[in-house]
């Protein structure tokens, strides 16, 4: 799966909290780094680690979502 069509699959599982504007944003922000990680886990992991991270955000954390997201992938792999 592309790295557009995982951001596209995170926007339908958002109930509105992904608009298409975050997207492109999302897309900006996230290293290439960090994108190989997601398109690399199964896509529930990877749809969970990115909506936990805006969810995070939402709340007023001081990290950066990549930050976020490379947190929750780290927590993913040790839990699988």
């Amino acid at each position: 799966m592309s790295f557009e069509a995982l951001l596209d699959e995170v926007a339908k599982s958002s109930h509105g909290l992904v608009p298409e504007t975050s997207k492109e944003q999302l897309a900006a922000v996230i290293s290439p780094a960090t994108k190989d990680r997601l398109i690399r886990l199964n896509h529930e992991t990877a749809v969970k680690a990115i909506l936990g991270a805006i969810e995070e955000i939402n709340a007023g954390p001081v990290e950066t979502v990549n930050a976020l997201i490379n947190k929750r992938i780290s927590q993913a792999q040790i839990t699988q």
